[in-house]
């Protein structure tokens, strides 16, 4: 890490984003990216609690770690560039 980008360190932009999905992008300087992935995040959640009563809810909860890992992956490609 030699201080090149602007856009943090890549493993606690990751860290971060596991945690709350975009959260590690907002950190890491890459506001614009951070609220889109927070923003689809909480829409996916908000469907996925509403779809319980349904019964479809369930599985989409359950896929919601797929939603994190994502936007790690995603947080730590943007931040290394």
């Amino acid at each position: 890490m030699s201080g090149e980008n602007d856009t943090g360190n890549p493993i606690v932009v990751a860290l971060v984003s596991l945690l709350i999905p975009g959260l590690g992008h907002i950190i890491g300087g890459l506001k614009g990216r951070g609220l889109y992935w927070i923003a689809g995040w909480a829409i996916y959640l908000l469907v996925s609690f509403v779809l319980v009563f349904v019964g479809i809810g369930i599985f989409m909860l359950f896929l919601e770690p797929v939603w994190r890992i994502a936007s790690a992956i995603d947080g730590y490609v943007q931040a290394s560039d």
